[in-house]
């Protein structure tokens, strides 16, 4: 080995022996060259520029055999211009047989291709097995990790982790973070800086997931070819799993529209629609349940989808495990819906405390759950759903409180303004105290009521005000002020403070029951 050492590491693809000084225009990259240099330079720029040629060309590396043209070494220039291109040059000091080398080499060649043919093969058939026998994404993942003997990991598009096998969990500490800064152009790359081999997983122009190989080192073509075998019994597992799904969430979502349109006047016919979407209806309870999130959409129309079709698949899971009975769908302002059916004989808050719990503990704690009182006739469902839906409405605006799940008569003075939303005079006093306020903020852009809202709900406590409101506490202040010269009402008095708090509440309320008796009347279910 006489120079271009640094580029020991490139693939030999071919060997090819050739004696001519324009031979790269013969390469298509990857080729070990074989030559005596007979027609080669001995000495300058020419040189020099056949190792620039050799190396543009995609050569592996050259090989020069002593004694013809050159007697006992090469010239300073070759090996220098092997160097600077890093183009590996040996020489050879005593005459082989260039066919024997070449026979050799091609042997081990096509052997390292055959066997990973084989190996190929071999994943192909396993997950292919695996596909016809029905095995679940847990099983695949498993698999894999087996195989590959590295740890597998499969996420959502969210970057919620779906399934992983071969580490421990402990390895997927701040996963999302870690993994939003992976991004790949390719459908299967590896990602030197984080040693992960990424492939993406999905069909029909829809991406529903990536799968992660964690290497230690650069990955070959063996595990390239087990991770894209894997990702594709993933995909037939989820096409079949979905279509059948999808077929059964089709029919709860037309269920749930004509139930919350009351488009049934007969009870039997309703009882019927529900059992034929596997509601139980005979000797049962039945309770409306709302899911919202804590946090603000995402903004961007497609990552909010995939958000909410998570929340839609991580539900629809959950109740399977918990052998829960309910139908489920998502609704046109991003909530999910569900009716739960159970036994008369559960306690009251038993099942869906359970279901709050399950999906709360699966890393979704950034979720309201919010639920109607029971109710034993199938058509009050929709009452149900009602109560639910402002219970969810008042807890988005409220702090954080101590229960799992909201319901409307947990909500102390809120359960009460619950009750009163339908009265008149609750009406009158609101616009008696925050009118002015609303017509200022109608006039100019502005929101001093939410900034009033957070201030009483911060329990008057200004510099919590500020932090939630993410606002300095100069600019608080001022709107502050300013709220007060609207309003004429002292902020620092009590009783004042109480007065408002009651109004802003009720105003919540009859905000949540406007949106739940125009959601509900129509058709809220989306087409998703």
């Amino acid at each position: 080995m006489l120079g271009g050492s640094a580029g020991l590491r490139r693939r030999v693809r071919w060997v090819h022996v050739g004696e001519v000084a324009d031979i790269a225009e013969q390469l298509s990259g990857g080729e070990l060259v074989l030559t005596t240099g007979v027609l080669l330079p001995t000495a300058g720029r020419e040189l020099r520029h056949y190792v620039l040629g050799l190396t543009e060309a995609g050569a592996s590396g050259l090989v020069v055999e002593l004694g013809r043209r050159y007697s006992k070494s090469l010239p300073t220039e070759f090996v220098v211009a092997a160097d600077e291109f890093e183009l590996p040059l040996i020489a050879l000091r005593r005459e082989i047989q260039f066919v024997r080398v070449t026979q050799a080499v091609h042997e081990r060649i096509v052997g390292v291709q055959l066997e990973r043919l084989r190996a190929s093969e071999h994943s192909r058939r396993v997950f292919s097995e695996m596909s016809v026998e029905g095995a679940g994404t847990t099983d695949v993942v498993d698999q894999l990790a087996r195989m590959a003997g590295c740890p597998v990991v499969l996420e959502s598009p969210s970057h919620h982790v779906i399934a992983f096998a071969g580490a421990d969990p402990s390895a997927l500490a701040d996963w999302e973070q870690r993994a939003r800064t992976v991004r790949v152009r390719s459908r299967t790359e590896y990602h030197e800086p984080s040693g992960w081999l990424v492939t993406q997983v999905g069909a029909r122009g829809r991406d529903w997931g990536r799968l992660i190989l964690v290497c230690d080192s650069e990955p070959d073509d063996r595990l390239i070819a087990m991770l894209e075998h894997a990702s594709t019994a993933l995909v037939l597992n989820r096409l079949v799993d979905t279509e059948l799904q999808e077929l059964d969430r089709q029919a709860q979502r037309r269920f749930l529209t004509s139930l919350l349109g009351q488009r049934y006047i007969d009870a039997e016919a309703l009882s019927s629609h529900a059992a034929a979407v596997g509601l139980l209806v005979r000797r049962r309870t039945f309770v409306g349940i709302l899911i919202g999130r804590v946090d603000a959409p995402a903004g961007d129309a497609r990552e909010e989808l995939l958000r909410q079709q998570d929340l839609v698949r991580w539900a629809a899971d959950t109740v399977g495990r918990l052998e829960l009975n309910a139908a489920l769908a998502p609704l046109e302002d991003g909530t999910l819906a569900i009716l739960m059916s159970r036994p008369k004989a559960d306690g009251e808050d038993a099942a869906v405390g359970r279901l709050a719990e399950a999906l709360q503990a699966g890393g979704s704690n950034g979720l309201l759950i919010a639920a109607g009182s029971d109710v034993e006739a199938l058509r009050d469902a929709r009452r149900s759903f009602s109560e639910a839906a402002q219970g969810l409405a008042i807890a988005q605006q409220a702090p954080p409180g101590p229960h799992r799940v909201h319901r409307a008569k947990d909500l102390q003075l809120e359960g009460l303004l619950v009750a009163l939303a339908d009265d008149p005079r609750l009406e009158r006093y609101v616009e008696a105290k925050l009118g002015a306020l609303l017509e200022h903020d109608a006039n100019h852009g502005s929101d001093l009521l939410g900034v009033l809202r957070i201030y009483l709900h911060s329990g008057r406590n200004k510099s919590l005000a500020a932090q939630r409101a993410h606002l300095s506490r100069p600019a608080l202040y001022a709107r502050l002020h300013r709220v007060e010269a609207i309003l004429a009402a002292d902020l620092a008095d009590e009783s004042t403070c109480l007065a408002l708090q009651v109004a802003v509440l009720a105003r919540t309320v009859a905000a949540a029951g406007d949106t739940t008796a125009s959601g509900y009347d129509g058709l809220p279910l989306a087409a998703r």
